[in-house]
């Protein structure tokens, strides 16, 4: 534990800590970096819920042939959040921070990975093809896996099959979320068949989210079908989600899905 005074504090006395901490977290980070051979940075802006800009920067460094992450900062975009703006913090924060020289910079930095948003990867003008011509000529721009693998997933959404399955997965949520009543009854039904879960909501997200939804109606499968069928003479909505639910082809979609999404997810970890 901090062998802390109990005397002689102010209100500035905590960040005075935080300011020494961050120094010597800082003087690691210089050292790592000026042992490696080479580096790479992972960038990513996001936007918060009071419209404004954060960008996020990561350093990694290759220690005992582990990858290690670093984090190099977490800014917040006081002016526009643009390709010069952008360009100006990554250099200012590979020198003043991370301590490197024009040359090390020129010579470490092998890779940056970001998402593919045209101020990021833009052939022309984006960020990343600034740093190549200007800083880093060895440097080679990487797409952000988890939104490469969401933009081709999206191809597979476009199969009529698919995109049933996952009509029918929104509507089972909607018609158990939209009624509190309809789920408690549910929840009665189920035992003894199933845990009775809590169906999941289809989010947009560049992450592939259809896996864990698809995963949560399998496993109340014999539940959803008898419950729906339980009702379908007294609810048109249960006979319709009834008649969807025993589709051979869906049923089919959805079996036969579930092991390439659970593969793809792997594959997303592991490159991300």
């Amino acid at each position: 534990m901090l062998n802390a005074p109990q005397s002689h504090w102010s209100e500035s006395s905590g960040w005075e800590m935080v300011k020494c901490l961050s120094m010597i977290e800082k003087e690691d980070l210089k050292e790592n970096v000026k042992k490696a051979n080479f580096i790479s940075l992972s960038i990513d802006e996001v936007t918060t819920v009071d419209n404004t800009a954060w960008v996020c920067i990561h350093i990694y460094t290759l220690e005992n042939h582990i990858r290690t992450p670093h984090l190099l900062g977490v800014m917040k975009m006081v002016e526009n959040c643009n390709v010069e703006n952008l360009y100006k913090i990554v250099v200012s924060h590979l020198k003043d921070v991370a301590g490197m020289t024009d040359y090390e910079i020129a010579t470490k930095l092998v890779c940056v990975g970001a998402d593919g948003a045209s101020i990021m990867q833009g052939h022309r003008t984006g960020l990343c093809v600034r740093l190549q011509t200007t800083v880093a000529p060895y440097m080679l721009p990487i797409h952000c896996m988890a939104h490469i693998m969401n933009l081709a997933y999206k191809m597979v959404s476009n199969h009529e099959n698919v995109a049933k399955l996952e009509d029918l997965i929104r509507e089972l949520h909607a018609y158990m979320s939209n009624n509190p009543k309809s789920f408690l009854e549910f929840q009665k039904f189920a035992i003894g068949i199933t845990y009775g879960k809590k169906l999941l909501k289809d989010v947009e997200t560049r992450w592939i989210s259809l896996y864990e939804l698809a995963c949560r109606v399998r496993e109340e499968y014999p539940s959803l079908v008898g419950f729906m069928q339980k009702y379908r003479h007294k609810v048109d909505r249960a006979r319709d989600l009834l008649f969807r639910l025993t589709d051979l082809e869906t049923l089919l979609t959805l079996v036969g899905i579930l092991p390439m999404l659970k593969e793809i997810n792997t594959l997303m970890k592991h490159a991300q």
